[in-house]
Formats: structure tokens, C-alpha cells, sequence
């Protein structure tokens, strides 16, 4: 269990931290310094803590060999998969347009998707 949340964590806090390098200014104003950096990444921290904890109840519940126990492992990788999904496309549009990816974009996105995929699968040249 361990082998697949371990790099979880890791890979989930290291887009937090490009997407705060990358948010910090430039020019000569204060930099976020290294406080405002953990307050930025604190709700990663603690997502991350309650996945966790989440799963090594679940696991801890199931103890015994069967059904329930291949049903949480299935579970567990194929929500590991998909909260990786959604966080690095959440940072990839965050590195382009250079807002988060909330629920109200992806309201708005549901009802026109057909107009929206041309400029999704789009690549640069």
C-alpha cells in the first residue's frame, strides 16, 4: 500500500510546489517567502494526510482475504488513478491560463463540451 502512496504524496506536493514557484512575482516587490509558501500548500498537506488515513483504514478493515478485500484494492488504485488525473490537469491549467481549476469552470464547460474539445486537444506548434 505503502509503494503507491508514498510517490502519491510526493508527486501531488511537488505540483503544489511548481504551481507556488511559479505564482511568486518577479519584479521587486516581496517574494512569498517560505511561511506563505507552506500556508499555500497547508490544503494539499492535509488532503493528502485524510487520503492516507482514508485508505489505511479501509485496508485496516478489511484484514481478512475475499471479495471485500479485492474490492478495496481495486477501489484504492483506481481512485489513486483518478485523483492523479484531475490534479495534473488542474496544474496543467493552472500553468496555462493561470487560473485554478474550480468547479464553476468545469460547470460551464459541461453544456458546450463539443465547442471546448477543439481547444483542449489543440497542441502548439
Amino acid at each position: 500500500m505503502l509503494s503507491l502512496l508514498a510517490p502519491f504524496v510526493v508527486y501531488n506536493l511537488a505540483l503544489k510546489v511548481s504551481d507556488v514557484a511559479t505564482s511568486q512575482p518577479t519584479g521587486g516587490g516581496e517574494g512569498h517567502g517560505f511561511a506563505r509558501s507552506l500556508e499555500l500548500m497547508r490544503s494539499d498537506v492535509f488532503f493528502n494526510l485524510g487520503y492516507v488515513l482514508l485508505w489505511i483504514a479501509l485496508f485496516a478493515a478489511t484484514r481478512r482475504k475475499g471479495s471485500v478485500r479485492w474490492t478495496v484494492v481495486f477501489l484504492y488504485h483506481a481512485t489513486t488513478i483518478l485523483v492523479v488525473i484531475v490534479n495534473t490537469c488542474a496544474h496543467q491549467y493552472l500553468q496555462e491560463n493561470g487560473t485554478t481549476l474550480d468547479y464553476a469552470t468545469i460547470a460551464e464547460w459541461i453544456p458546450k463540451f463539443d465547442e471546448i474539445l477543439p481547444i483542449l486537444t489543440e497542441t502548439e506548434p
